[in-house]
């Protein structure tokens, strides 16, 4: 499991632990943390950007998919697909080997892992994004 920002969100310091009841639910203390640049992104259907790479290469963050898949079309696997976060402009699909280039192997491989663990539940999925940071102890 990879840690996370939030402390809380039912206690809050002063001064607005006086506003806990308006607050609990609805508001989160968090860490200061550090974005990663990438986003972990799973796809269960070939569309939008995915679409794209794949209608000009045959693949998507260069993983090879089957000729012949028509827009939106559902993948047999979700596949994992991560992505930059671009500072202006739009995020760039990017292969696994370039996330464990940023991040280390280690960490691709854990975002990975969870991101297909969050798809074991069953049911279809679109797509399902998720952010990560670091630069804090745990």
């Amino acid at each position: 499991m990879i840690p996370n920002h939030v402390l809380s969100a039912t206690d809050f310091p002063a001064p607005f632990d006086a506003y806990r009841e308006q607050l609990a639910g609805r508001s989160m203390v968090v860490r200061k943390t550090q974005p990663l640049p990438i986003e972990c992104v799973v796809r269960g259907y070939v569309s939008g950007s995915g679409w794209k790479d794949y209608a000009t290469t045959g693949k998507i963050c260069g993983i090879e998919l089957p000729a012949g898949l028509q827009e939106s079309e559902r993948l047999l696997v979700p596949i994992f697909t991560p992505a930059t976060k671009a500072a202006e402009s739009h995020d760039e699909n990017i292969s696994f080997e370039r996330t464990s280039e940023l991040l280390g192997a280690e960490f691709g491989h854990a975002c990975s892992r969870g991101e297909h663990r969050s798809l074991s539940a069953g049911g279809g999925v679109y797509q399902t994004t998720r952010d990560f940071a670091g630069g804090y102890e745990v």
